[in-house]
C-alpha cells in the first residue's frame, strides 16, 4: 500500500502556505494591525472575523482532498524498496536511495520520494532501514555438476571439520570402512595453512590408517593434493618418475616422492 504521509505533509504544507495568504479580514485577528484610533475607541483585539474559521476549513478540505485526490501512477510498480543505499554498480557508480521492479524487471532507480511516486495501491513495500541491496551475481565459476557430486561422494576435509591431521586420519579410516576392498577413497577441502601442524599431508599420514585402498585428497584451491602410498604405485610413480610438462611432484630430502602433485603432476592420479 502507498505511504499517506507524504501526501499528508504536502497537504498540511499547502494550508498553511494558503491560509498566510488569504486577505487580511479573513487572516487570524492576532495577524490584524489595529490603528491607534481603533485602540482608543476600545476596539476588540480578541474578536475573530466570522469568515476565518469557515474560509481556513475549506482551505484545509481542499488541501487534503487534492492529496487524498492525487492519481496513481498509470503503470504502477508491483514492488518497491525504499530508503536504503542501493549499490547500482553503474558506469558512476551511484549509490541511490530505492527501487521499482515491475514483473521480472527493475524500472527505476532513485531516491525515495521518486520511486514512492511510482507505487500504486497494490504496490508492495519494503523498507531497507538502511541496508545496502546490490543488484544479482552472476557466478560464472561454480564448477555445478562436480560440486555436487562431491557433496554426495568425497569427503569434506575443509576447516572446521578438521583441524589437525589426526582429524583427517580419521574421517579417511572411517570412509575406508564403508568402501569395498579397492575402491576410491576421495577427498577434498584440505589447507595445510589451516591444520595445527602447519604442514602437508603426506602419503605417510594415509598409509597409517587406508594401506589397503587408493586415497586421493584435493586441496582446497585445486591445485594440488596427496595420494596415498598405494594411488602412487597404481600411477606408477616413483623417484625416477620426472616431473611432467606444467606439474611437480613433491619430493622429500631423500628424493622420494611425498605424496603431494601439484598442477598438471594430478593428472598422472586422478
Amino acid at each position: 500500500m502507498v505511504d499517506a504521509a507524504p501526501a499528508a505533509r504536502r497537504a498540511l504544507r499547502d494550508a498553511a502556505l494558503a491560509s498566510s495568504l488569504l486577505p487580511s479580514p479573513m487572516r487570524h485577528p492576532m495577524d490584524r494591525l489595529f490603528s491607534a484610533a481603533e485602540l482608543g475607541r476600545g476596539a476588540d483585539t480578541r474578536r475573530t472575523p466570522r469568515s476565518y474559521p469557515l474560509a481556513l476549513g475549506i482551505v484545509l478540505a481542499g488541501a487534503v482532498l487534492a492529496a487524498c485526490g492525487e492519481s496513481p501512477p498509470a503503470d504502477p510498480a508491483d514492488l518497491i524498496l525504499v530508503d536504503g543505499r542501493v549499490i547500482t554498480l553503474d558506469a558512476e557508480s551511484r549509490v541511490a536511495e530505492a527501487v521499482a521492479v515491475r514483473g521480472d524487471r527493475v524500472v527505476a532507480v532513485g531516491s525515495t520520494a521518486e520511486i514512492e511516486a511510482l507505487a500504486g495501491p497494490e504496490t508492495r513495500r519494503i523498507d531497507l532501514a538502511g541496508r545496502a541491496m546490490t543488484p544479482g551475481l552472476m557466478d560464472a565459476h561454480v564448477h555445478f555438476a562436480s560440486g555436487g557430486a562431491n557433496r554426495l561422494y568425497r569427503l569434506d576435509l575443509s576447516y572446521p571439520n578438521v583441524a589437525n591431521i589426526a582429524d583427517v586420519q580419521g574421517m579417511v579410516a572411517e570412509q575406508a570402512g564403508r568402501l569395498a576392498e579397492g575402491e576410491w577413497v576421495r577427498g577434498g577441502g584440505w589447507d595445510e595453512g589451516k591444520l595445527e601442524e602447519l604442514r602437508y599431508i603426506y602419503a605417510s599420514d594415509l598409509d597409517a590408517v587406508a594401506a589397503g585402498q587408493p586415497v586421493w585428497l584435493a586441496h582446497t584451491m585445486g591445485h594440488y593434493g596427496v595420494a596415498n602410498s598405494l594411488a602412487l604405485d597404481m600411477a606408477g610413480i616413483t623417484a625416477d618418475t620426472p616431473d611432467p610438462p606444467g606439474g611437480t611432484i613433491d619430493r622429500d630430502a631423500a628424493g622420494q616422492p611425498t605424496g603431494v602433485l601439484k598442477e598438471s603432476a594430478m593428472g598422472l592420479v586422478t
